[in-house]
């Protein structure tokens, strides 16, 4: 003990918790100064868009109707394709709710032919309630159809999924995939981590797309 009375052991514990207290404060401040790069940089990750040329169909998957329709009339305007192929077998609750048939690949086509793609040029394919389900599906048709270059059109935080879905095996089969991501309204994809909605679809499919390359590698 020294002669101020205060134990040896003590004394070392105190400065051991100024030090830990100060390494967590830079600690909290680096983070603080880098969540952003850091959360913005992991949506960049999922969100593997490739460059789109000219391809014989765009293949719109089902869900977020709006959205994907919208893009993928885009790419009509730009005269990448004049042939679409909506997917996706399911009734969205709220249209059931109604009583009413209209799966996600109906609703997709209607937004096509409601914003420009002639109604003839557009291909309700009322199939698959998965991506691994719409890849299963359209791969044959594709092949029948003689395709050599798709544009696969889905909401862009899910493009490195459907990438690991899609590009190895229709490349294999002589298919180039090509991928474009859809916008979404529901959020801000540059700070999707501000709202319910962008933390719930980050997540969802960062988590799929983990379990897609394990399921990849085993095979």
């Amino acid at each position: 003990m020294e002669a101020t009375g205060e134990p040896v052991y003590k004394r070392l514990w105190r400065r051991r918790a100024v030090r830990w207290a100060v390494r967590l404060g830079l600690l909290a401040l680096l983070l603080g100064l880098l969540h952003r790069p850091i959360l913005r940089g992991l949506g960049n990750w999922l969100w593997k868009e490739t460059p789109v040329t000219h391809a014989d169909v765009v293949c719109v998957l089902g869900g977020g109707a709006r959205d994907r329709g919208r893009a993928a009339a885009d790419l009509y305007r730009q005269g990448i394709a004049d042939r679409f192929i909506c997917t996706g077998g399911q009734v969205p609750g709220d249209v059931e709710v109604m009583g009413l048939p209209f799966t996600e690949s109906d609703l997709t086509g209607h937004q096509l032919v409601a914003n420009g793609v002639p109604a003839a040029a557009v291909l309700s394919f009322r199939t698959g309630t998965s991506t691994q389900e719409e890849a299963d599906a359209l791969l044959p048709r594709l092949l029948a159809e003689g395709v050599d270059t798709v544009v696969i059109v889905s909401h862009r935080f899910h493009l490195r999924r459907i990438h690991g879905v899609f590009t190895a095996r229709y490349k294999r089969a002589g298919i180039v995939v090509q991928l474009h991501g859809a916008p979404t309204e529901a959020f801000d994809e540059r700070t999707w981590w501000c709202t319910e909605q962008g933390m719930i679809m980050v997540f969802k499919d960062r988590k799929s797309t983990r379990l897609n390359s394990s399921h990849s590698s085993i095979s």
